[in-house]
């Protein structure tokens, strides 16, 4: 299996010689591929919004043949991520309402979230942590950098999935790990590869990618724990930054963990990735209620 390029630039650091931890890894997207198959209807929609001559028409019906999809698809295009005025009522509206680059972001999102519905414990701890992070990034992105929007909600989404994927597929690991110690930002990346020879993020880049997602999304969740390397290209390493700030800030707001909020804040703007970003304190207090309430958002449409 051909590796993207992000992917192939971390193995490059954690393999071994003889290329045994990137056959484990080609051998679990394979594994996975076939336990979470990408829906199909998802999948036709993503090959016709392909296209040149694409007719939004025949998008609209398309995703009404799936139920469960044209009615998340409805909340997202009516939710504060994709819309500001009148709610709309009907799939017809909400692809104009959306336009194309919201719309592939909304289905693919819609379908990989969809693939785990019935998770619960950890799994529903990540799938709501993935929601939450994806609605703090596209706020935080749509007012610092408004040209990197597009997409941004759904780098936050895909960022922790492949965690999801590891649960689906039978992995273990994060039950043994202690609470806290997963609540870490980068804590299970060391663990995974020591014990699997890959992390979630390589998991689900190499899988986004099999499944035709944008390869700026991909690149992305594979970069995420990976800043040095993502930081080298500023388009990504500026989404990369404001994901792994976003994670952060999700669980500041739902765990409370060990510091008050302002000093929570100054290291995440000293830090490495606000540095990068250009985060300020100022603006991290002044938007923390907006944060907190795109958080809820997010977990009302996904949680």
């Amino acid at each position: 299996m051909k590796f993207i390029e992000p992917v192939s630039q971390v193995m490059r650091i954690i393999d071994t010689p003889d290329g045994a931890y990137s056959k484990k890894l080609a051998a679990k997207v394979v594994g996975v591929e076939g336990l979470c198959t990408f829906p199909v209807v998802a999948q036709m929609v993503l090959n016709i919004l392909s296209k040149e001559d694409f007719k939004m028409s025949n998008v609209s019906a398309i995703i009404q043949r799936d139920p469960a999809l044209a009615v998340k698809i409805m909340k997202l295009a009516n939710s504060a991520f994709f819309s500001r005025g009148k709610q709309v009522d009907s799939i017809d509206k909400a692809m104009v309402r959306l336009g194309k680059a919201s719309v592939v972001e909304s289905v693919c999102a819609v379908a990989t979230m969809n693939m785990f519905p019935d998770v619960d414990g950890i799994g529903k701890q990540i799938r709501d942590h993935c929601a939450s992070t994806a609605a703090i990034c596209q706020s935080m992105v749509s007012d610092l950098l408004p040209s990197h929007k597009s997409g941004a909600f759904l780098c936050g989404l895909m960022h922790d999935v492949g965690k999801l994927f590891l649960i689906s597929a039978g992995e273990s690991l994060y039950a043994t790990m202690p609470v806290m110690e997963r609540q870490k930002a980068d804590a299970s990346v060391p663990v995974e590869r020591a014990t699997l020879g890959y992390d979630h993020a390589l998991l689900a880049a190499q899988l986004l990618f099999t499944w035709q997602f944008p390869a700026p999304i991909a690149a992305v969740v594979a970069l995420h724990h990976e800043p040095g390397l993502a930081y080298q290209n500023e388009d990504v390493g500026y989404v990369v930054a404001m994901c792994r700030i976003a994670s952060q800030v999700d669980r500041q707001l739902a765990f409370g963990v060990e510091m008050e909020t302002e000093e929570f804040v100054e290291r995440i703007a000293t830090g490495i990735d606000g540095e990068f970003a250009a985060v300020s304190e100022d603006y991290l207090l002044g938007k923390w209620n907006d944060l907190a309430e795109a958080r809820n958002q997010a977990l009302s449409v996904f949680g």
